[in-house]
């Protein structure tokens, strides 16, 4: 019966410990979404993706801000954007939020 309780203790801890961790990463994912929009470029994929992709402008400094950052930024392509009418181009990154961030 101790075992049972436990257990049960370890199960309610793990849940807690990955809804605050889902949590801090959607908060990371908010934070920069809102940081890649300040800076001209637009976060393409959803929080539940494993592997983030954004577009700048090409002549962007978006990717050497988020490199400084820490963010592991790997070319993914180009693309063209609509954009007031327009279709500018753009270049496509991919990256993983790092753990522990």
């Amino acid at each position: 019966m101790a075992e049972t309780s436990r257990l049960k203790r370890d199960f309610e801890q793990e849940i807690k410990f990955r809804g605050q961790q889902a949590e801090k990463y959607q908060n990371l994912w908010e934070t920069l979404n809102q940081f890649i929009r300040q800076s001209g470029g637009f976060l393409i994929s959803s929080p539940a993706e494993k592997y983030l992709r954004i577009e700048v402008p090409n002549e962007s400094a978006l990717p050497d801000k988020l490199f400084d950052l820490g963010y592991d930024l790997r070319p993914a392509g180009a693309n063209t954007r609509i954009v007031g009418g327009r279709f500018p181009p753009v270049r496509v990154y991919s990256f993983r939020i790092p753990a522990g961030r």
